[in-house]
């Protein structure tokens, strides 16, 4: 099922504007990934980082993590960093995010529904990279787990339902608050650091 055809049936005609604003906006930047080990890299690049880092212990679990979020700073500015992560249980983790910066006035609805389909969004092109080049790596993502900063406390609750059904309904785990690390540790983290002034 399409992004399109299913938020349509959650939310109707508001959604599918933000969708195509997405799509006109959005979709074409942030293509360079940055490592805080590695420095700025290209999907392929991160992708081969990985598969090492995959390779180097066959015998561990792995966790797969994409997660966005976002920070307002003044005239409007907003920045959005999507990470990708993997979590090699009970022995540490590496990361990779791309970061975007918008001027625009976002109301919480559209920034959390954009936070979503920019993770929606990386996680396609992820996981497109990966089928073309590592058909192994491939196999150990039917558990990929998109992380949305939604919970059932504070001023997201009610959008619960929409942004979960929307990740399921594309065929991914969905994590939300306070089990959303992904979104709301290490994608603030970046969000923060990054600050407002640089793409």
């Amino acid at each position: 099922m399409s992004i399109q055809n299913y938020v349509y049936g959650v939310q109707g005609a508001f959604l599918i504007r933000i969708i195509a604003w997405f799509y006109k906006n959005l979709s074409k930047e942030g293509r360079i990934l940055r490592s805080p080990t590695w420095g700025r890299l290209s999907l392929d690049e991160s992708i081969a980082k990985i598969m090492k880092f995959v390779s180097a212990d066959n015998h561990s679990q792995y966790r797969f993590i994409i997660g966005t979020d976002s920070q307002v700073y003044k005239k409007q500015r907003v920045v959005f960093v999507s990470t990708i992560i993997v979590h090699r249980i009970g022995f540490g983790a590496i990361c990779f995010y791309e970061k975007k910066v918008k001027i625009k006035k976002y109301s919480l609805r559209e920034r959390m529904f954009t936070e979503v389909f920019l993770s929606l969004d990386l996680a396609t092109r992820f996981l497109n990279a990966i089928k073309e080049h590592h058909c192994a790596l491939y196999k150990a993502m039917d558990d990929l787990e998109i992380h949305v900063d939604v919970g059932e406390h504070g001023a997201t609750r009610d959008l619960i339902n929409a942004v979960t059904g929307m990740v399921k309904g594309c065929g991914f785990l969905c994590c939300t608050k306070p089990d959303a690390c992904g979104a709301s540790s290490v994608a603030d983290r970046f969000a923060k650091i990054s600050g407002p002034l640089t793409a």
